[in-house]
């Protein structure tokens, strides 16, 4: 009896600290690989969880869901009254007993103090340092006081942190919704829908820190959600980098409504949507949203920013592409304000799938579906009228840029690429020159050559290819990296599929198109693939580029790797760094960059570093690109590294656990991963990726077992490695082809 009671104390703790699968997103990002592994091990012994892996961790959670709805709290009440509704004597009592739990539960390094209980009684909950000590105070209540866990989870307690700052947050983002229509009364019911929309997308992106507070002056048809900046405590408003991550946030819900309003089942043709978003101190932000609101633009200008909010766009390297030119209008009180809007979102990288498109009655997910919708699509006469609600959005909304991209994204990561390519000519009959649509294209007849077991036919999609990046670089607007760095990968695909032939000759296949398959014709795509890359570098606002730089160090270094040693190009030999030329070229970069300076000075460099990660971090939304993005900062800690010692060693374990668990929930979803495992990028099956992460994780295990039992600061020794590079463990490997029904 004694154990099962336990056992009940120890289950009612977990779902008081993970409440839900919005909350083990969360958790997953925040907490360490090592405390993770260390409670799914904890949990196996316990019996609560029927194998040691993060997927029945997550069975567990969804299974045992508290509800979703979060309490309303009196505005008395705050953090700092905790202490008498938990009856505990003080914050560093509770502090000492939540400490010994966590050491109980064998949770590894994660601690709270009293001083962060003091923090939370006037700061937002806006760091993961925070986030753990309010996840550790819930398993304590749901582990000591269960009765409590229904009001005072860890989703309920970031409410009541939320409470205190609300309030008095006086920078932010505001994004004001208006419902028009020309000659039609908007219905409460499609009021009532386009509200619970609005929280269904704030509870789908996972903001947390979104309020509904701003709205009072604006009319009944209109909305507005707020979004307080992290840097409440700047004197100066004014500060673009500080709005970072609420702009990005902003666009990101703009983006899921202006999707979402086509396909609900309220639209019709005389009622359409204007957002506008707003960046500052929000007393002054209402005037100029009304005007963004109300200016007469075309109707697929649909998201509107104001100057400072653009600025701020940019500034960040936020994803978007704007208007050529703004439209100055008068505003209320007569001041001249420059209205921006978006033309397009880079959003089959950096901004997420809407939720809807991924189900059977918007986009096929089996193969018998698939059959019927491809012959919907490419046959008129074969036309089923009642299959799949995308493909009659396309014809109804053929002037919807953004819908059909989101239509063709879908496709795309379930590698329908024919059919992809069907449904982005449509955007393009209309708008020839939409940058984005023709990248698009260009990585689906990149990902078709790379599927193509015959060279010759794989040559026409690589020409294709390369035809359409050509196009883009001398005909298409191009404001930031990304063109560059999606062509830049294309003569990488050629330069490896000339490589991957090659490697096999000496297995007795052969080649007969030796003018293609050749050294020179090799080394040739990858200097053309670094003058794009180098090219992006030039168009990024900072000139040093999120992701180009990135790719300029990978290329740079392979071109000297296979001129150091060229029998890499004939010979199946593993390819070795044995000079450790990726951290040469990369100190060379972070020197070019200002990481690495006169002053020599590490933390500056440090510092530099996590915050470039954090940007890039914040940037990316997209579950498809997310494990590749933390595979992606695993090569930069590993292979880019000048100096690795335990604690890199640690992290970099840390971020391909969350890449393979991120991996694993597109799965369910039926979607691929963009992905670099091996060494270019494609679009891969979630399973077959997680296995290479895998044999990568096994892999450094083995190579530093006694490193890792070490202190962080314990410096690597890197003749242990042999010249092994992450990210050319798997160059031989062929992406398994076909399409993800």
């Amino acid at each position: 009896m004694k154990a099962t009671l336990e056992k009940e104390k120890i289950k009612l703790g977990i779902i008081s600290m993970i409440p839900n699968s919005y909350s083990f997103i969360e958790f997953n990002e925040d907490m360490s690989g090592e405390s993770i592994n260390n409670l799914i091990k904890f949990l196996h012994t316990n019996s609560l969880i029927s194998e040691s892996t993060i997927v029945a961790l997550k069975a567990f959670i969804e299974e045992n869901a508290l509800e979703s709805e979060i309490p309303i709290f009196p505005t008395k009440i705050s953090f700092k009254d905790i202490i008498k509704k938990l009856k505990a004597h003080s914050f560093r009592q509770l502090a000492e007993q939540i400490n010994q739990l966590s050491k109980d539960m064998q949770l590894g390094d994660v601690q709270v103090s009293n001083t962060m209980f003091s923090r939370l009684t006037n700061e937002p909950v806006n760091t993961p340092k925070k986030r753990n000590t309010l996840r550790l105070l819930s398993l304590w209540i749901g582990y000591k006081r269960p009765q409590l866990i229904y009001n005072w989870n860890y989703e309920s307690l970031v409410k009541l942190c939320d409470n205190n700052t609300v309030s008095v947050a006086k920078n932010g983002v505001r994004i004001a919704f208006a419902l028009q229509g020309r000659g039609d009364v908007i219905n409460e019911k499609t009021l009532k829908w386009f509200k619970n929309e609005l929280n269904q997308i704030i509870k789908d992106l996972n903001i947390k820190y979104a309020s509904f507070e701003g709205s009072d002056s604006f009319q009944v048809n209109e909305f507005t959600i707020d979004l307080h900046s992290e840097h409440e405590n700047q004197t100066d408003s004014y500060i673009p980098i500080d709005y970072g991550k609420t702009v990005t946030d902003a666009i990101a819900i703009a983006h899921q409504m202006t999707i979402r309003w086509p396909l609900s089942p309220h639209i019709n043709q005389r009622q359409n949507i204007a957002i506008g978003i707003a960046t500052g101190e929000f007393s002054k932000l209402n005037i100029y949203l009304k005007s963004l609101l109300n200016a007469n633009l075309d109707e697929d200008a649909i998201i509107r920013v104001t100057e400072f909010t653009r600025l701020c766009v940019i500034t960040n390297d936020i994803r978007v592409n704007f208007c050529k030119e703004p439209e100055r209008i008068h505003s209320a009180d007569d001041e001249i304000i420059k209205v921006w809007w978006l033309t397009s979102l880079w959003s089959n990288i950096y901004y997420d799938f809407i939720p809807i498109l991924l189900t059977e009655k918007m986009l096929p997910t089996t193969r018998e579906t698939f059959i019927k919708f491809k012959e919907s699509l490419f046959i008129p006469q074969k036309r089923d009228s009642t299959i799949h609600i995308a493909l009659s959005a396309i014809h109804r909304y053929p002037q919807n840029t953004l819908l059909i991209i989101e239509i063709t994204k879908v496709c795309f990561f379930r590698k329908m690429f024919h059919v992809a390519n069907m449904i982005i000519s449509t955007l393009l009959a209309s708008n020839f020159h939409h940058v984005v649509a023709r990248s698009m294209r260009m990585h689906i007849f990149l990902n078709l050559a790379l599927e193509q077991q015959d060279l010759s036919v794989a040559k026409i999609y690589f020409q294709q290819s390369i035809n359409e990046g050509l196009f883009i670089s001398k005909y298409c607007a191009i404001e930031d990296e990304e063109p560059w760095c999606e062509f830049g990968i294309v003569y990488l695909g050629v330069a490896f599929r000339i490589l991957s032939i090659s490697r096999k000759k000496d297995k007795g296949e052969g080649v007969e198109d030796v003018e293609f398959v050749n050294y020179d014709n090799f080394i040739n795509y990858l200097q053309k693939a670094r003058k794009c890359f180098q090219q992006g570098l030039t168009f990024s606002p900072s000139g040093l580029g999120n992701r180009s730089g990135f790719w300029v160090v990978h290329t740079q270094t392979l071109i000297e790797l296979f001129q150091s040693n060229d029998t890499f190009f004939s010979t199946k030999q593993p390819i070795r760094d044995l000079k450790d030329i990726y951290a040469q070229n990369a100190s060379k970069y972070y020197t070019f960059s200002g990481w690495i300076d006169e002053l020599f000075d590490f933390d500056f460099f440090i510092e530099r570093a996590k915050s470039s990660i954090e940007i890039y971090e914040t940037s990316v939304l997209l579950k498809s690109y997310i494990p590749n993005m933390k595979y992606a900062f695993a090569i930069m800690q590993f292979d880019f590294n000048p100096l690795l010692t335990t604690g890199d060693v640690k992290q970099v374990l840390d971020w391909l656990y969350k890449a393979k668990t991120s991996a694993n929930d597109l799965i369910k979803h039926k979607l691929g991963i963009y992905s670099i495992l091996n060494c270019f990028a494609q679009i891969q099956i979630p399973e077959e990726f997680i296995d290479y992460i895998n044999k990568i994780i096994v892999l450094i295990k083995d190579l530093l077992k006694d490193d890792l039992t070490k202190k962080d600061d314990n410096p690597i020794d890197k003749n242990k490695l042999k010249g092994i590079k992450l990210i050319l463990l798997h160059i031989d490997e062929w992406v398994k082809p076909g399409i993800l029904v």
